[in-house]
Parts: structure tokens; sequence; C-alpha cells
């Protein structure tokens, strides 16, 4: 239930000014999303073994970053949530894969 809270919170947090900003965020924003995301990352990795529908989940989230800048997503990739696995002592394995599937797929568009 914590992994689907902290997937709603970065669907709030993104999908809050992506509507007002006809799709486009800032990298503030997206940086609030990230963490919820990574936090909902860890605690699928962590208390379930197969998160159910976690596919639907990777499709969520890569259809709300597919239309950040490409800029604001290798910062995420490279900076952002390598600092977030720092300060809250993540376990990579629980952020890669999740994060290999959004964000990675995101990174491979035509901007």
């Amino acid at each position: 239930m914590m992994g689907k809270i902290e997937l709603l919170r970065g669907h709030l947090a993104y999908d809050q000014e992506a509507g007002q900003a006809q799709g486009k965020v800032t990298r503030t924003t997206l940086e609030q999303a990230m963490r919820h995301y990574a936090f909902a990352a860890a605690y699928f990795e962590r208390f379930s073994g197969q998160a159910v529908r976690l596919e639907a989940t990777h499709k969520q989230v890569y259809n709300r970053v597919k239309r950040c800048r490409i800029e604001d997503l290798r910062y995420i990739q490279d900076e952002f949530l390598q600092s977030l696995r720092e300060t809250y002592k993540l376990d990579p394995s629980a952020l890669g894969q999740f994060f290999e599937e959004t964000l990675g797929l995101a990174l491979q568009l035509p901007q």
C-alpha cells in the first residue's frame, strides 16, 4: 500500500503542474515527482516480491516523463537519483530497473 501511495503522490506532483503548463513541468516539479516514484520503487522492491501490475506502473510513469526535457531527464538519471540513494540509503537495485524502464526509454525518444 505504501508503494501505491507514493506512486499516487508522484502522479499528483507531476500532473498538477503539467495540467497548468500544457504538459511541461519544471525540473523542481520533476524532482518532487521522482522522489515519490523512488520511494514507491523502494517499497515495491522491499515489501512485494512481485509487485502487482508493475508493468502498468512503469507505463504510467513513462507516459509522464516522456514529455519532459531531455536535459532534465539526464539530470534526474545521472545526478538526482544518486543523491536520493545516498540521502535515504536506498538499495540501488530497487531503483535501477524501475528507472531504467521509465527514464531510459524516455531518453531514447527523439525530442
